[in-house]
């Protein structure tokens, strides 16, 4: 049996693949979304850009008997897919700007420094490299390594997140993707390991496995991340107002649950006064609302109170956490804009402690319309 055969056809397989989710991604733009694409469709350059780039395997198919061709082609997905996992979850669950472009630059640049030589080699399709073929592999796995040191701490931080917010309650929680994020979270350490065991084997057959599961993941991931953009704008709104509605409504039952458990726990008017000077005095004098992730319990812990204490103190003195502090950072936001009016969504978003540009403009219309 040709396993060489196999290897070529799930290399061809996974080209193509790519390329149409590339073509895909990019030029998918739903009305009336094409408006304002940047917005709507933030990771799009970076992600098609990458899907593109596993058309660099292409030499293989015209040099799969070449020791330089298969050694780029080995060498390839250790580097490609720990790089392209840890651009993509710091680019779309987190929101540090300058970290990203220290992403850009570096997952970027240092893969480059190894892969342009040897793709021209690959292109050429000889045995160049025989006598240095230690060495690159040695030295390919030296820049995996320190691309998944980085994958590692992203996704280690994105993890301690999706468990921040199932048990934490945060004023910004409804922008986290908590379903994407749980299904993604470990999705590049896993090909990653897949890809380095093909690295290890230096077989064609396990090659032919990778291509083919990378393309079923490739088609897999577009259909999720196009889903939600299928619906038109104003329907969009009215879901993401509905979110809202609903994640306050849930809050509420939660906050009314701890209440009818601590029934017995009587409140005087001087200690409902006090805690909540406290409250004003910590959040709005400290602008503790800045902070995107600030949740209920840091509140707690900074006044040095308890979370039962406060569900009585929001209940009666407040609406809710959640419009609280939002509102503070809608009000906040439109002082910035009046003293920076040059100040894009973003820069006001990411000022005014919103986790997401998303968030921002969602809860500004909410202010305006009085449902906050």
């Amino acid at each position: 049996m040709n396993w060489s055969l196999y290897s070529y056809s799930a290399t061809l397989i996974a080209i193509v693949t790519s390329v149409i989710v590339a073509i895909v991604r990019w030029f998918h733009l739903c009305h009336p979304y094409d408006q304002n694409p940047d917005y709507f469709y933030p990771s799009r350059r970076f992600v098609t850009g990458y899907f593109f780039a596993v058309l660099l395997l292409t030499p293989y198919l015209f040099h799969w008997d070449s020791p330089d061709t298969w050694l780029f082609t080995r060498c390839f997905y250790i580097i490609y897919i720990p790089s392209f996992g840890a651009v993509a979850l710091q680019n779309y669950f987190f929101i540090d700007i300058r970290r990203r472009i220290i992403h850009y630059c570096a997952i970027g640049l240092i893969p480059s420094i190894l892969f342009l030589p040897l793709f021209i080699l690959a292109c050429i399709g000889d045995n160049y490299l025989e006598d240095y073929y230690t060495l690159v592999s040695v030295t390919a796995v030296i820049v995996s390594l320190l691309v998944l040191t980085d994958l590692t701490f992203i996704t280690t931080n994105l993890f301690k997140r999706i468990k921040d917010f199932l048990y934490g309650e945060y004023s910004n929680e409804d922008d986290f993707p908590i379903h994407f994020a749980k299904g993604v979270v470990f999705l590049p350490l896993s090909l990653w390991t897949l890809s380095f065991i093909v690295f290890i084997a230096d077989n064609e057959t396990v090659l032919a496995c990778l291509n083919i599961i990378l393309s079923v993941v490739s088609v897999g991931i577009l259909i999720f991340i196009l889903h939600p953009h299928r619906t038109e704008c104003h329907s969009i709104e009215n879901t993401m107002a509905k979110t809202i509605n609903n994640s306050q409504g849930s809050q509420s039952e939660k906050l009314e649950d701890i209440d009818n458990i601590q029934s017995n726990v009587e409140m005087t008017e001087t200690m409902l006064n006090q805690i909540e000077k406290q409250i004003r005095k910590a959040v709005e004098g400290q602008r503790l609302f800045l902070d995107s992730r600030f949740k209920r319990e840091d509140l707690a812990r900074c006044i040095g109170t308890n979370r039962t204490y406060l569900s009585i103190v929001f209940r009666k003195r407040f609406s809710s956490f959640y419009s609280y502090i939002n509102t503070l950072r809608i009000e906040y936001s439109i002082h910035y804009q009046e003293e920076h009016p040059e100040a894009n969504n973003l820069e006001i978003a990411i000022a005014s402690g919103f986790g997401s540009v998303r968030s921002y403009l969602r809860i500004k219309m909410l202010f305006e319309s009085r449902e906050l």
